[in-house]
């Protein structure tokens, strides 16, 4: 074979090689990235039976207000709130068909320091069901059984 006739196949190849590369370790287009959701949970309501002591019992563990209202004839305590932040809002309800449970659906708070918050529910009336554990390496986890007798998780990032 001629010189230029090698150089052209070392071309081709070497085009061929970079093509494959560049098509194994293409990124989706943002057309065709996910997008993540914004505040899937728009709101949680967590069951109570004994208003004054789950009123207490919130406001003194978050150090918060809990804003009474009546919605629909149902007895609401609502947790500060900003609609147009991160996360969700939440209320504790007290009605009928709301009844405290350990099943279900865990509400995960985000606190600054859990062992610290652990600590403060403990002393207020929750129980410990599931220890302060490290997850993955990015955040701690822990779950309490609260003074209604609800399961909630609190999380440190």
């Amino acid at each position: 074979m001629t010189k230029q006739l090698w150089l052209g196949v070392g071309v081709l190849v070497g085009g061929l090689l970079m093509f494959g590369t560049l098509w194994l370790t293409k990124k989706p287009t943002a057309e065709k990235a996910a997008t993540p959701p914004e505040n899937t949970i728009g709101f949680v309501e967590i069951p109570i039976t004994d208003t004054v002591a789950s009123k207490a019992f919130y406001e003194a563990l978050f150090n918060v207000r809990l804003a009474p209202r009546v919605v629909d004839s149902l007895n609401m305590y609502f947790f500060p709130m900003n609609p147009l932040g991160y996360g969700s809002a939440a209320a504790l309800v007290y009605g009928h068909t709301y009844q405290p449970s350990k099943q279900g659906a865990v509400v995960y708070f985000t606190v600054k320091n859990i062992d610290s918050t652990v600590q403060k529910a403990l002393q207020i009336g929750a129980t410990l069901n599931y220890p302060i554990t490290q997850v993955d390496g990015t955040m701690k986890v822990a779950e309490l059984i609260d003074v209604a007798g609800n399961r909630i998780g609190l999380q440190q990032p």
